[in-house]
């Protein structure tokens, strides 16, 4: 796999230092705008909302913009994302000036905070990935109204299909009608009662036609037979879908 920029300690960390000294203050002054702004608009509820000074959220946002800039040019746009979602929340509350809560508001900070505890413990030369301010960013989003939030977001690497190796005794099969039917009666037996002893031979059947197929065809039927044998020897347990899952 490839790795971003995130993979490895910046060379320049006098860079690093002065951006995360710069960062902080710019942070701290967006952060002290969306106060001001947001008590502003509390205490004109059930009056003139509008009327509250809408440069101040501009200014916040301004702030949050050039942060993003600043972490993109010292090779850090991975968490720069992070920031960026925050640029977001902040632009929907200056479309909607009624949206703006005391939770957004937080949710900006904390996701601010982790940013600068991500800085300070890179500078610190301690192991630290994007991957980490996930919470923080999801929450953020949330805020934006994202309509798709995943850890992929902040996830290193860039995607590629990697060859697995041919398993010893497993005899290659090609797809037939026959396969397709031997298929579908498993997967509706797992769907009735998912047992190891189905598992087992759904996992013996995707090996097979795995080692029959070329290329990522291949990777994806055996990655198949190595979730399924997981399952069946409660290696991988399976989690009961959630309300949110299908709420995307």
């Amino acid at each position: 796999m490839t790795s971003s920029p995130e993979a490895a300690r910046p060379e320049d960390v006098s860079a690093l230092a002065w951006v995360h000294g710069e960062l902080r203050k710019s942070l701290e002054t967006a952060h002290k705008a969306l106060r001001r702004y947001l008590r502003d608009a509390e205490e004109g509820r059930g009056s003139d909302v509008d009327a509250v000074d809408p440069s101040v959220l501009r200014n916040a946002r301004v702030q949050l913009h050039q942060g993003v800039g600043a972490l993109e040019i010292v090779g850090l746009p991975l968490v720069a994302q992070v920031l960026r979602a925050s640029e977001s929340a902040v632009q929907g509350f200056i479309a909607k000036p009624q949206t703006i809560n005391a939770e957004g508001v937080e949710a900006v900070e904390r996701a601010s905070f982790a940013v600068l505890d991500f800085l300070a413990r890179r500078l610190a030369d301690k192991p630290v990935r994007p991957l980490e301010l996930f919470p923080q960013y999801e929450a953020v989003q949330a805020v934006a109204g994202a309509a798709r939030v995943h850890p992929a977001d902040l996830w290193p690497h860039d995607w590629q299909w990697h060859a697995l190796p041919a398993e010893a005794g497993v005899a290659p099969r090609a797809i037939s009608v026959e396969t397709r039917d031997e298929m579908e009666a498993l997967a509706l037996a797992l769907l009735r009662r998912p047992d190891a002893s189905t598992q087992r031979a759904m996992s013996d059947l995707c090996a097979e036609l795995g080692a029959g197929a070329e290329g990522d065809a291949a990777t994806t039927w055996k990655l198949g037979a190595a979730v399924l044998e997981a399952l069946a020897t409660e290696r991988l347990a399976l989690r009961a879908p959630q309300m949110r899952d299908f709420e995307q």
